[in-house]
């Protein structure tokens, strides 16, 4: 067999490794980051040109500092108050218990003048009870039970008691107390006191003790 001649043999194809290894094709020069793969990645975009300042980031601390501020002075403010209303709370139970201790001990002295003021009609009572029967008569008798119970009526009208003595008085529940009802011969004595059994007193407008009365009633 003979070998093809070269004018016989297929024409070659082109070898691709000659494109491969053509330059790549030229840039412009005035084209901002041209021929940067940074740039292209975008990576340098956030450089500072040589001119530029970076851009100032908030400091979140820095932020707060204000609002902390306040809230501190609102805290501080609100322990004073609190320490202020504990005090004036104080204050006020100790002024309350001294105003009670002075009312208690202005209270017993006033008992005490007064019982005082009646030992005096009790010695006198003390003295009559203590008579001889036999040497007294009931005139002399009275009469020392009468001057005793006018010394009592003095002392307790200088201490402000004042007698209570509703006789032919319209009927007051405020100061009297019905024990015992009377028929009513006409309407006008209806609710009328026919008598007192018992006299009240009454010590610079408050009620001691009530009247104890019999009431007219009609019908």
């Amino acid at each position: 067999m003979t070998d093809a001649t070269p004018a016989d043999r297929p024409p070659s194809e082109p070898s691709l490794s000659s494109e491969a290894q053509e330059p790549p094709a030229p840039v412009p020069e005035d084209v901002p980051g041209a021929g940067d793969p940074a740039a292209s990645n975008g990576a340098g975009a956030a450089d500072p040109s040589p001119g530029e300042s970076a851009p100032e980031v908030p400091d979140p601390d820095a932020a707060a500092g204000p609002g902390q501020d306040r809230e501190m002075a609102l805290q501080t403010e609100l322990e004073r108050v609190q320490d202020q209303r504990m005090r004036l709370a104080a204050d006020f139970d100790n002024h309350r218990k001294r105003s009670e201790e002075r009312l208690r001990a202005s209270w017993a002295r006033a008992q005490a003048d007064l019982l005082a003021r009646l030992l005096d009609p009790l010695d006198d009572l003390r003295r009559v009870a203590e008579c001889d029967p036999e040497a007294a008569t009931a005139t002399s008798l009275v009469e020392g039970v009468v001057l005793v119970e006018r010394k009592f009526a003095r002392l307790l009208d200088e201490a402000g008691v004042e007698v209570v003595d509703p006789q032919d008085e319209p009927f007051d529940p405020a100061t009297m107390e019905a024990m015992m009802r009377v028929p009513a011969e006409t309407e006008e004595l209806d609710d009328m006191v026919e008598r007192v059994l018992q006299r009240g007193f009454t010590l610079k407008g408050q009620l001691l003790r009530p009247a104890r009365v019999a009431v007219y009633k009609a019908g």
